[in-house]
């Protein structure tokens, strides 16, 4: 089993209570390679998402957007270029963190901001930032800053 590696200071900020989660549960392809297609992803709880997206990370597992991915799932957005591509149908639904506490909701949202690219970052600000209400980033704005998955296959 491989496991996550992460700096101290996300260590600090995702619990010493992190799930250990094994690559085997996030990489999955009917072709055998090192990748994960992401087509109907609700998101979850930002920990789990920010652990399974320093796994994919660290072994350059490539993520193909084909559907929606909505909430912690764009996480997956702060993935280098080189291990990401978009398909036509991919759209990004954001929203402010929940938490129990009022902390919890500004932490998640610091460490969110900070994992993203700018681009994303200056989307969101662009839309009036994070809050309760539904963002949705849709296609052909992320073609613009991420590999068609057709051109990505195309280069293999």
């Amino acid at each position: 089993m491989v496991f996550l590696s992460i700096s101290p200071l996300e260590a600090r900020w995702l619990g010493s209570n992190a799930p250990q989660t094994s690559v085997s549960d996030i990489i999955s392809s009917e072709s055998g390679e090192n990748s994960v297609d992401i087509s109907a992803d609700s998101g979850g709880y930002v920990i789990d998402y920010a652990i399974k997206m320093f796994k994919l990370k660290e072994m350059g597992t490539r993520v193909r957007f084909t559907g929606r991915c909505d909430s912690a799932c764009t996480l997956y957005l702060a993935l280098p270029t080189k291990q990401t591509c978009v398909g036509e149908g991919a759209y990004f639904r954001f929203h402010s963190p929940q938490a129990s506490t009022s902390k919890g909701i500004q932490s998640a949202q610091v460490f969110l901001q900070s994992k993203y690219p700018a681009w994303v970052r200056d989307w969101i600000d662009n839309q009036g930032g994070l809050s309760t209400q539904l963002l949705t980033m849709n296609y052909d704005y992320v073609r613009q800053f991420m590999p068609r998955c057709s051109s990505l296959v195309a280069r293999r």
